[in-house]
This record gives structure tokens, C-alpha cells and sequence, in this order.
């Protein structure tokens, strides 16, 4: 079952080369689709773990991965597919932070 979970993880990480790829070839009802898969593997990975008592350190390293992953792809492929500097200033700002809290944490994990 453990590794059920951390495919379930892992599926997220390859989602996000996909949503991209249907963002930029603009087929939304796809995107739509992967987002809410997405969203309810993110919900179900995380219960399962907790609810069987099977959470691993590397589940908890790649889960927030996965979410930033999801978070960073659609963000660039939006700002490619509307070609806006507002909205790519934006979307470096988010990604930005998205690094910068990672980076903290990471960081005080140490201390």
C-alpha cells in the first residue's frame, strides 16, 4: 500500500509536463481534467498516509514538490499561451515566493 501512495505522488509530478503541454495547445477541458485529478490524488494520497500510518520521509519530501511542480507549469504555460508581461511578472513573483518558502523551510528543518 505504501507504494501505492508514492505513485499516487508521483503521478502529480508527471501531470505537470502535461498540463503544460495541453495549456499551450489550449485543450482547457483536458487541463480541467488533470487539475482535478490532480486535487483529489493530492487529497487522497495525503488520508491514506495518514489514515494507514504510512507516511515515509520521502512522501514527505515529494508531495510539496509535486504540488510546486503542478504550480509552476501552469503558471509558465499561461504566461506563454497569453503573452502578457503583467501576468508573467505575476507569475514570477509566485514562483518566486513558492522557491523562497521552500528554501526556509528546508532551512529550518536544520536548525
Amino acid at each position: 500500500m505504501k507504494k501505492i501512495i508514492l505513485w499516487i505522488t508521483l503521478s502529480r509530478i508527471l501531470f505537470g509536463p502535461l498540463l503544460f503541454i495541453t495549456i499551450i495547445s489550449e485543450l482547457f477541458l483536458i487541463s480541467l481534467l488533470l487539475i482535478v485529478i490532480s486535487g483529489i490524488s493530492d487529497f487522497l494520497d495525503g488520508f491514506l498516509a495518514r489514515k494507514l500510518n504510512l507516511t515515509s520521509d520521502l512522501g514527505r519530501v515529494l508531495d510539496p514538490i509535486a504540488d510546486k511542480i503542478l504550480i509552476c507549469f501552469s503558471l509558465i504555460a499561461i504566461t506563454i499561451l497569453l503573452k502578457s508581461f503583467f501576468i508573467a511578472f505575476l507569475s514570477a513573483i509566485i514562483i518566486a515566493r513558492e522557491i523562497l518558502i521552500s528554501g526556509l523551510r528546508e532551512f529550518n528543518s536544520y536548525i
